[in-house]
């Protein structure tokens, strides 16, 4: 994602493995990563975490919105 379109300035991903999730965010130097949870357990936390993604501006999920991707022809 970052590497094939330089307006991305971070990216947000989840893991899911069994009942365990986490939130992760990159950004071009820095990999972060939420505390493990149990979506059985706080089922609310994922729900609310699809909610933010789902809601969130261009912006907020990492673009720039200052750039343009511009497609070239290739001959």
């Amino acid at each position: 994602i970052m590497r094939n379109d330089a307006r991305r300035r971070f990216a947000f991903s989840l893991t899911i493995e069994d009942t365990t999730v986490r939130l992760w965010y990159h950004d071009r130097d820095t990999i972060v990563c939420s505390e493990p949870f149990d979506v059985h357990t706080v089922r609310m936390e994922l729900v609310h975490v699809f909610l933010a993604l789902g809601s969130a501006s261009n912006a907020d999920l990492g673009f720039d919105t200052t750039m343009r991707l511009v497609c070239m022809d290739s001959e």
